[in-house]
């Protein structure tokens, strides 16, 4: 049984506890009582700040004082009202950097001995923006004080400033499909439905910062390699600092990524060895952190590979390097070979590394996880729900997660046993062995048992495992292509389509007459056939609206090509077979006139799955389409 502090902050005055457990065995009754007395935390205290109002480059002071018993308080720490940590102190007064912020509201955790917590809000402050100077040199000193809490307010000062540069360098108009992985619960960074034409300069421009800010980051990043760990606080701060700096995905050279996975790395096992010794708020807000660290490492790893973002120049020229080592002729040589050698064996050796990190975050987080309880962490980074329930309570089960994601199954296990379910939502997938993949997001399932080891389940087409999969919100949506038809008298108007093994097809079909009605027809693979393989009406029931047809893999499954006719209905027709919801096929003897212009477009799409060997794979698997989803 696991006890929060919500419990106890209710009943602030009361000392001795009880918890008693009652066990039921068949006809008898077996109970176990804990007493204990809880310690009061500091009390009468206070603590101040000054200045009131400066600039970033300013050491405000920290003050608390009159704390009871003063002998017993073991540390002071200063927190942003987002629980994100400033600094820690032995010491009653420390001083501290502060980010920008017009009413920046601080909290100071006051903690005894005994690991109780008193929060005190201190009055808000405003810290004013300056020019600062990012060039390397310009904060050797600071950071390599070896002090925790100078380098990690310095980091995130930097990272401020970082984020600011890319903002101001994104140029309008240019699509970031290529350039950048959007966060979850991001939007569209710009309302762009089609490819815009391509601004070389402007690209150019804004590849040139961000290889700028890539070598500061990597720069930057190298001082919290040798930081050492000594208490929940250095986890707190050094953890903070990482999830800052490995932010700007498409700005981590492949040397960062190593030394922010190998910290991580470190973190996590640190967090792991001293989990019995750490209050569970302490564990929620570490690992919540190196969650965040580690899905920025894949993303960024895996973002060059599914050519989501540009490789940064220090790896291109790494590559050249190598060749050059080993005398290899660049002009027989294709260097680009190279770099996408070198980024997916660091992928491959990353992907592995998160894995164990996961699996040992989740543990930690699991600890406290009773049977009906359930933890989120719901962040830009990573999105990742842990729930204990039995194995009964796998029968129609839906788990809502971010951007509307969702999964729903219903399993039935043999053994009726206690599991953990996790699901987790990452930016982007990972490369694996293909690019098919690179515009959606990634979602993950597991039902573990207690000693975390994955549980295999077998899924049919009765008791499938449902999906709904959101894509990155930036991505580009063609135009519907416009058919110049009107006054043109013929039986149909026909389109050819190509189709993918194991991809759904999807045709999106919009008049300029609302009014009008349409018959679609198609045939699949031969136009020489005299027999349709299925129609469909597209009936006008409201304004604007954009009529779907729909074929999943297994319709579209050893056939190549699709061939539609479409032809708009005459009144009579519309009302025998729209108004009066006729199924039957009308039968077309002579030509009509189309008395309006349509537009029209189509895609594929596919569902993929990563296997053991970390190859996407797609047997097995039904798109379905997503009005399907909704009319369950």
């Amino acid at each position: 049984m696991t006890a929060t502090k919500d419990l106890f902050l209710q009943f602030p005055n009361e000392t001795y506890w009880k918890f008693e457990v009652i066990y039921s065995f068949g006809t008898s009754n077996s109970t176990s009582a804990l007493h204990f007395e809880i310690n009061q935390p500091p009390s009468d205290g206070s603590c101040d700040i000054n200045p009131k109002i400066e600039t970033i480059s300013t050491l405000f002071i920290v003050t608390c004082f009159d704390w009871q018993i003063e002998e017993n308080i073991k540390d002071y720490s200063l927190y942003t009202a987002s629980q994100q940590i400033i600094a820690f102190s032995s010491v009653s007064s420390f001083q501290v950097r502060l980010p920008i912020d017009n009413h920046l509201n601080l909290i100071v955790h006051i903690r005894d001995i005994m690991n109780g917590i008193t929060e005190y809000n201190l009055s808000s402050v405003t810290v004013l923006s300056e020019s600062i100077d990012l060039s390397e040199q310009s904060f050797i000193e600071l950071l390599s004080s070896g002090n925790q809490n100078t380098i990690g307010q310095i980091i995130t000062l930097i990272n401020n400033e970082l984020n600011q540069i890319l903002g101001k360098a994104i140029p309008s108009g240019l699509s970031l499909i290529s350039m950048s992985i959007s966060s979850l619960k991001s939007t569209r960074m710009i309302n762009m439905q089609t490819n815009p034409p391509i601004n070389e300069s402007a690209r150019l421009t804004f590849n040139k910062e961000i290889n700028r800010l890539a070598n500061l980051r990597e720069y930057f990043i190298n001082f919290t390699s040798n930081l050492t760990i000594v208490s929940a606080n250095s986890l707190k701060l050094q953890s903070l600092s990482l999830v800052q700096l490995t932010n700007g995905t498409n700005q981590l050279t492949r040397t960062t990524l190593i030394v922010a996975s190998n910290k991580c790395y470190q973190l996590t096992h640190q967090l792991y060895q001293w989990l019995n010794k750490l209050p569970y708020e302490d564990v929620q807000i570490i690992a919540t952190q190196l969650l965040q660290c580690a899905s920025n490492i894949l993303s960024a790893v895996n973002g060059p590979l599914q050519q989501r973002i540009e490789v940064l120049e220090k790896d291109f020229e790494h590559a050249t390097e190598f060749l050059q080592d080993y005398d290899l002729e660049l002009e027989s040589m294709n260097t680009n070979l190279f770099v996408f050698y070198f980024q997916n064996e660091l992928a491959n050796e990353l992907n592995k590394k998160i894995d164990e990190m996961i699996s040992l975050l989740t543990s930690s987080l699991s600890v406290h996880i009773n049977v009906g309880q359930q933890y989120t962490i719901n962040t830009p980074q990573v999105f990742m729900s842990l729930e204990r329930i039995s194995t009964q309570s796998l029968l129609n089960k839906t788990i809502k997660q971010i951007e509307n994601a969702q999964i729903s199954f219903s399993i039935n296990l043999s053994a009726n046993q206690i599991v953990l379910l996790r699901s987790i939502v990452k930016p982007i997938a990972i490369y694996g062995n293909s690019r098919n993949t690179n515009l959606s997001r990634s979602l993950s399932l597991s039902i573990l048992d207690k000693n975390g080891v994955k549980i295999h389940v077998q899924t049919s087409l009765a008791t499938p495992i449902e999906f709904i999969i959101p894509r990155d919100p930036n991505l580009i949506i063609q135009k519907m292509t416009e058919q110049n038809i009107t006054n043109k008298s013929m039986l149909f108007n026909y389109h050819k389509y190509y189709l993918q093994q194991n991809y759904s097809f999807h045709l999106e079909f919009h008049s300029f007459n609302q009014q009008l009605s349409y018959l679609l027809t198609y045939r699949l693979d031969s136009s020489m056939k005299t027999n349709i393989d299925g129609w469909k009406y597209f009936c006008s029931m409201k304004q604007d609206e954009i009529f779907t047809f729909f074929l999943d893999n297994s319709q579209t499954s050893n056939h190549k090509t699709i061939i539609f006719a479409i032809r708009e209905l005459n009144t009579q027709e519309e009302k025998n077979y729209c108004r009066n919801q006729t199924s039957n096929l009308l039968i077309i003897n002579s030509p009509m006139k189309f008395s309006s212009n349509y537009e029209i477009r189509s895609y594929l799409s596919a569902c993929f799955y990563l296997n053991e060997q970390n190859q996407w794979q797609s047997d097995g698997l039904i798109v379905c389409s997503f009005l399907e989803i909704k009319n369950q």
